[in-house]
């Protein structure tokens, strides 16, 4: 199996809470990244943080509505350093970042 290792960055993935995004977030840490949980629905954020941290990952857990440009850009100043990797998989039809607001798209940033 052809995985790309993730050790020593970071994700950023929105959406995470629950659905494709969890399924992303989970995935990620199982590569190696550390994670930055971001949804709108908290309890489901810190439930997706938990997962990981139990399974010896490491990931931090955010609320933000990500239609609300001030509360993602929040959220992505408190996870400042975990920019390397982004995923988003909230749907928003004012999505600040330039990726799909219905895709679940990772972005791998750097070498």
């Amino acid at each position: 199996e052809n995985t790309m290792s993730l050790n020593q960055k970071t994700a950023i993935v929105t959406g995470a809470g629950s659905g494709i995004g969890r399924a992303v977030a989970l995935m990620l840490a199982q590569r190696g990244a550390n994670v930055a949980i971001i949804d709108i629905n908290e309890a489901d954020a810190v439930q997706t943080a938990s997962s990981i941290t139990a399974a010896g990952g490491k990931a931090r857990s955010f609320r933000a509505d990500v239609g609300r440009t001030g509360e993602l850009d929040a959220a992505m100043n408190a996870a400042i350093g975990f920019r390397i990797v982004r995923a988003h998989s909230a749907a928003s039809s004012s999505m600040a970042p330039p990726i799909s607001p219905t895709s679940a798209t990772a972005v791998v940033f750097g070498s």
